[in-house]
C-alpha cells in the first residue's frame, strides 16, 4: 500500500458523530440557510444538514467509480435516477460474481451505518443546472451514498436521507485526500486520480475551454493529461515551478511512478471498465500495454480468466504467440506445484487436478498455497504473531470489507471440504 503523506493521516471528520437532533433537513428545493451554514469559518458540526438522497448526485469527475460502467453512464446522462441505478446494480450482481462481491461490501457498510449511525457525513456542494435549479454534488463520501441507496432499494431501510457537510464548492485536492485515505483505489482509479490533480493544477477543469465537448464523467477528460504539456500551458513551454513536488506530496509517490500510472489511461473505455471491475493491478496493466494495442483486449481477458500475475505477463512480453506463452506459464505453474510436494501420493493428487477446468485449477492452487502457509508451524513458532495487530492493520488499510467477503468465499470451500471429508471411510 502506498505511503500516505503524514499531514493527511487524520481525517478531521473521523471522530464526528451526528444525531438527528443536531441537524436540519433540507429537501434541496430551496436555498434556505446555505450562505450562513457554508461559511468556512464555522465549525464542521454547524455546517451539517440532513439531505434527501433524491437531491444528491455523485461527482462525474471523481476518479473513484463505484457503479459498473454501463450503469454509471446511464446515470450521468440522466437516463436513469440514482434509485434506478441502484436497482440496476443489484440486478447486475445476480449474474456477475465480481459485482455481487462488491455489492456485499456496500451492504455491510449500509448495515453498519444503520446499526452504529452515520459517523462520517458526506461532503457536498451546490451544482446548478441549466434551468436554474440545483442539486447537491458529492465531493467525498460517494461510497456511503450508494450504501444508503442499497439499503433503500433492497427494503432494509425506509430512510432516504443522509448527513452531509455543506461546502462552498468542490475541491479536487480534498477529494483526492479522501480517496487516498479510504478504500484503496483500483489501478485505473489511481490513474484517473493523478490525471485529475495534474489537470487541476494547470487550470484544466472539466468546464474549461480545452475540455469543451467532453461527455460528463467520461475518461476523455482524464486523457487530456496524456497530451504534451505545452498544449495545456497557454503559451508556456514548461510546467510551473514546484508542480511535480506538489503532486508527489498529495499522492505519496514520486514523479516517475505518477507518469507511469497515467499511461493506463491509453486503454479504451470498455477495457478500462473491465480492468477496474476485476481490479487488475498497475503491474498487470503496465505489462499489458507494453504490447501492441491490438492485443490488449485478449491479454486483459486472459489475465482475468487465468489470474495471471504481473510477473507472468512479463514473460509473455515479446512473445509473438500469446497462446503458446500462456500454455508455457500454466505448465510451469503445475510443474512448480508438483516439485513442492514430497510424496508420490501428493504428486498423484496434484496430477489429477490437471483435468479440472482452468478456473477450478486456479482456485485449487490458491487453496493449497494458503494451506501451506498457515501449516508452516516453524514460521509461527519463530514469530510471535500479534493477531490483534494484524486485524488493526487490515482495518487501517481500508480493505476490511473486501477481505471479509473474500474470506467468505474461502469459508464456503472449507465447508464443502468438511462435508466431503466426513463422508470418506475412516
Amino acid at each position: 500500500m502506498a505511503k500516505k503523506p503524514s499531514r493527511y493521516q487524520v481525517d478531521p471528520l473521523s471522530v464526528l458523530s451526528v444525531t438527528e437532533g443536531e441537524v436540519e433537513i433540507l429537501d434541496g428545493s430551496t436555498d434556505i440557510g446555505f450562505e450562513q451554514n457554508s461559511q468556512s469559518g464555522l465549525p464542521v458540526d454547524q455546517r451539517i444538514k440532513v439531505l434527501s438522497l433524491d437531491v444528491i448526485e455523485p461527482d462525474p469527475w471523481n476518479p473513484r467509480h463505484v457503479l459498473p460502467g454501463e450503469i454509471r453512464g446511464k446515470l450521468l446522462s440522466k437516463n436513469i435516477s440514482a434509485e434506478k441505478a441502484a436497482q440496476a446494480w443489484v440486478m447486475a450482481g445476480k449474474t456477475n460474481p465480481k459485482i455481487a462481491s462488491q455489492l456485499d461490501e456496500y451492504r455491510l457498510m449500509g448495515a453498519s451505518m444503520l446499526d452504529q449511525g452515520q459517523i462520517n457525513p458526506v461532503n457536498v456542494a451546490k451544482h446548478y443546472c441549466k434551468d436554474g435549479t440545483f442539486v447537491w454534488r458529492i465531493e467525498s463520501g460517494e461510497r456511503r451514498f450508494w450504501a444508503k441507496w442499497l439499503s433503500v432499494v433492497e427494503g432494509v431501510s425506509e430512510e432516504r436521507t443522509i448527513h452531509a457537510v455543506l461546502l462552498d464548492e468542490l475541491n479536487p485536492i480534498r477529494q483526492a485526500i479522501e480517496n487516498i485515505q479510504t478504500e484503496t483505489l483500483s489501478a485505473v482509479g489511481d490513474a484517473r486520480q493523478i490525471a485529475r490533480l495534474y489537470l487541476a493544477q494547470l487550470g484544466v477543469t472539466p468546464g474549461s475551454e480545452i475540455a469543451r465537448g467532453v461527455v460528463s464523467g467520461s475518461n476523455a477528460y482524464f486523457r487530456i493529461a496524456l497530451r504534451p504539456a505545452n498544449e495545456l500551458l497557454a503559451g508556456r513551454k514548461r510546467l510551473p515551478r514546484g508542480f511535480w513536488p506538489k503532486l508527489e506530496n498529495i499522492i505519496g509517490h514520486k514523479r516517475q511512478h505518477l507518469v507511469r500510472k497515467l499511461q493506463i489511461l491509453h486503454i479504451p473505455d470498455a477495457l478500462l471498465s473491465l480492468a477496474e471491475t476485476h481490479r487488475l493491478t498497475e503491474k498487470q496493466l503496465r505489462e499489458i500495454i507494453s504490447h501492441a494495442a491490438a492485443g490488449w483486449e485478449k491479454l486483459i481477458k486472459l489475465t482475468i480468466e487465468f489470474d495471471l500475475s504481473g510477473s507472468e505477463l512479463e514473460r509473455i512480453s515479446g512473445e509473438e504467440d500469446i497462446d503458446a506463452a500462456l500454455k508455457m506459464i500454466l505448465d510451469q505453474r503445475s510443474g512448480n506445484l508438483v516439485k513442492e510436494e514430497t510424496t508420490p501420493k501428493d504428486k498423484a493428487r496434484l496430477t489429477n487436478q490437471d483435468s479440472l477446468p482452468a478456473p477450478e485449477q486456479i482456485v485449487f492452487r490458491r487453496v493449497v498455497s494458503v494451506s501451506k502457509f498457515f501449516g508452516n508451524k516453524k514460521y509461527f513458532a519463530d514469530h510471535k504473531i500479534n493477531v490483534e495487530q494484524v486485524v488493526e492493520d487490515i482495518i487501517q488499510s481500508g480493505e476490511h470489507f473486501a477481505i471479509l467477503e473474500n474470506l467468505r468465499q474461502f469459508e464456503s470451500i472449507l465447508d464443502h471440504l468438511k462435508d466431503r471429508v466426513a463422508q470418506l471411510p475412516t
